[in-house]
């Protein structure tokens, strides 16, 4: 169960950085990794190493900082 779980979380992940920087492509240029082995990292055929999971979720939490700023200034 908890390998699973583990596997669903650096899936979601790599998927959400995804979506930050637009397309696979993009995210793989970002990381310096294959597009295949991205690919293989956001279909859960295998995990990202520790490093490259951390990147992803540093780019999440910047473009949510970027956001949360962005709105408080509209206010």
């Amino acid at each position: 169960m908890l390998a699973t779980v583990s596997i669903h979380v650096y899936r979601r992940t790599v998927e959400r950085a995804v979506e930050v920087l637009g397309d696979e492509q993009r995210l793989a240029r970002y990381l310096h990794v294959p597009l295949r082995e991205l690919h293989a990292w956001r279909t859960g055929g295998e995990l990202p190493p520790l490093a490259m999971f951390l990147s992803c979720v540093e780019l999440i939490l910047d473009d949510e900082r970027s956001s949360a700023t962005q709105l408080y200034l509209r206010r």
